[in-house]
This record gives C-alpha cells, sequence and structure tokens, in this order.
C-alpha cells in the first residue's frame, strides 16, 4: 500500500492553502491513502483525509510499503531525518521571489531577513529531497540558476478548478472587472487602479467593479476609489467559495502580478469562464500562450495597450461554457497529480 502526506497548511485562503486542497482533493481520485499535517478546520471538514503530526509520520511505515511526503514552500520536514526511515521526500518550489525583491518593497529589516531564512530553509530541505518540482520553467531557471539545484518543472493544475464550478449557466454579469489578492506593490493593485482610471478617460466608461483582498496600500486603493467615477464593492478577504460565486458574477479577471508564485486565482478564474488577463510572471503563462484560450491574454506592460484589449473586452459576455470546456482540456493534459504520479512510476 502507498501513503501520501501533504505537508503544510490547508485552507482556502490563497496561496500553498489552497494549494494543498486542491492537491489533496486531486489525490482522492487515486488509489492512495492521504494524509496531511495540517489541522483540519470546519471549512475544508469535507476532505477525506487524517491529520497526523510531522514528526508522527514515520509511524506510518508500519502500515504503509512506500511513504511520499510532499511539501510546499518552507513547510517542510527534515529529509534527513525521514531518509532514516526510508521515507520519500518531495519538496515543491513555488515561485521565484529572491529576498532581496522584499527589501525594494518593506522598509522594515526583518522582513529581507526573513524572506532569506525562508529561502534558505527551502533550499536546505530541497538539497536533502528525493525529488525538487517546479511549478514553472522560471523557477526551474531561478533556482539552478541560484542554487545550483535541479528540479523538475511540472504544471500545477488540478481538475478540482472544474469540479468547483458546477453550475456556469444563467449567470449574468454584475461586475465588469475583478481583483482578487493582496493590495500591495507585488500583487500591482496600483497598475489595476490605473486601468480603471484610463478607461474611464479614454472610453468613458463607467464600471461595476469588485476588489477583494487588503493589505498595507488599502489607504491608498480608497483614497485612489474616491477619485473614480466607476461604482466600485471593496471587500476584505472572503471565504474560496463565495470568491467563486463572484467570479461567475463578473466578466474580467486582472491579475497585473510582479511576481505570482502560480497564479491559482488565474486558474480558478479561467476554469469559471471569464475573462482572463495575467502578468507573464504567472506560472500559468508557461503552458498556456495567448493564442491557445480565446478568453486568456497577458498583460501587456504599456498600460494603454493593455487598456484597448479590455476595452474590447468590455463589450464581449463571456461564453462560460465554451470557455470553461477548453481550459478543461489543458487541465487533462497539464494535471499536476497525473504528471506526479508519473514521475513516481505510479501511474
Amino acid at each position: 500500500m502507498i501513503a501520501f502526506v501533504v505537508n503544510g497548511p490547508v485552507g482556502s485562503r490563497g496561496g500553498v492553502e489552497t494549494f494543498n486542497y486542491y492537491l489533496i482533493k486531486d489525490l482522492l481520485a487515486a488509489d492512495v491513502d492521504i494524509y496531511t499535517t495540517a489541522n483540519l478546520s470546519k471549512d475544508i471538514n469535507n476532505l477525506e483525509v487524517k491529520s497526523i503530526n510531522k514528526w508522527a509520520i514515520p509511524v506510518l511505515k508500519k502500515k504503509y510499503e512506500k511513504i511520499f511526503v510532499l511539501s510546499s514552500l518552507y513547510h517542510g520536514v527534515i529529509p534527513s531525518f525521514l531518509k532514516k526511515e526510508k521515507i520519500y521526500h518531495i519538496q515543491i518550489l513555488h515561485g521565484f521571489r529572491p529576498f532581496i525583491f522584499n527589501w525594494s518593497f518593506k522598509n522594515k529589516l526583518s522582513d529581507p531577513i526573513k524572506a532569506l531564512l525562508s529561502y534558505l530553509t527551502i533550499i536546505s530541505a530541497s538539497k536533502r529531497s528525493d525529488w525538487v518540482i517546479s511549478n514553472s520553467f522560471i523557477t526551474k531557471a531561478f533556482y539552478e540558476r541560484m542554487f545550483s539545484m535541479s528540479s523538475i518543472p511540472i504544471p500545477l493544475f488540478f481538475k478540482s478548478f472544474i469540479e468547483a464550478f458546477p453550475s456556469l449557466k444563467n449567470n449574468n454579469c454584475c461586475y465588469d472587472l475583478l481583483f482578487v489578492g493582496k493590495f500591495n506593490r507585488v500583487k500591482n493593485i496600483i497598475y489595476f487602479l490605473d486601468v480603471i482610471e484610463l478607461l474611464e478617460k479614454r472610453y468613458g466608461f463607467r464600471l461595476n467593479i469588485c476588489l477583494i483582498g487588503d493589505g498595507p496600500l488599502r489607504e491608498y486603493v480608497h483614497e485612489k476609489v474616491s477619485s473614480l467615477k466607476s461604482s466600485i464593492k471593496i471587500y476584505p478577504y472572503l471565504p474560496n467559495q463565495v470568491v467563486k460565486q463572484i467570479m461567475l458574477k463578473s466578466k474580467i479577471l486582472i491579475v497585473p502580478s510582479l511576481i505570482e508564485t502560480f497564479g491559482l486565482v488565474v486558474a480558478e478564474g479561467l476554469a469559471s469562464g471569464m475573462f482572463v488577463f495575467a502578468s507573464k510572471y504567472c506560472g500559468i503563462a508557461d503552458y498556456i500562450s495567448e493564442e491557445k484560450l480565446e478568453n486568456f491574454r497577458i498583460i501587456s506592460w504599456h498600460l494603454e495597450n493593455t487598456v484597448d484589449k479590455i476595452a474590447k473586452y468590455l463589450e464581449l459576455e463571456p461564453d462560460r461554457e465554451k470557455h470553461a470546456a477548453a481550459f478543461s482540456e489543458v487541465v487533462k493534459r497539464f494535471s499536476f497529480v497525473y504528471n506526479l504520479l508519473s514521475l513516481l512510476g505510479l501511474e
């Protein structure tokens, strides 16, 4: 018998938490037993997995022939500790944010130090792991050049993206534009607000817009919004299921991140059938070109060019079922779990 232990947080607040949630959901379809080191809260009690203390993982050897531990980012166990027990460790690398990048956007000394320490932890764990998986070719290149560490690029697409939107019919758009993410410079909320301003000035649009998030630039966001003529609603962080419902009521999702660890929100937007504009730094862009999906476009850093494209899409209604079906084919081809099982010889 074979078991997988998904190591790290599980939830619906985005990032690694949501990634691990989808990973478990897809693994449930495989003929393996699944455990997690996360404390399972009420909002994820639908997962048929058992929680286990990461230091108790070797106890599972009494029951299973092979055990694979999957660690995302710095939520690692000590691989050398596992090797003594002949337990396989797989390190998953999300994104390529160098610690010096944090320095350029932060004033506190503790932030770059914390970022550096987390990266050193990741590198240390990765060099002792049995497999290192990168979420994109950009990530692979960064780690190989910076740390001389080989990794295998596997796209992080999940069938659960599609299953999350069972009903795509009869969803009239309440919002023209949608932003989901932290209100900070990395997620580039400033660019998003500049897009709205130029759409108003150049085309005379008065739009219905939804912002979901919070962060250090919240004061800037509220001040900027007050100067715009469009109708803009701002929500704090919402449960994942609520965000999905808003996606079904929105026309265009814009993700202008300067750094995006993968772009789960992009994948969810594509699965909902809406139009999606994302930066080239999103891992999804590695596997989907602008020509592959008619509802996916890569953002140009020339603001006027992006605004001109968005203006054209504002005149259209998304064909949700058609767009979601096209993305479903991409997910089948680039399924993370399928590629993972193939890598491990377990397909």
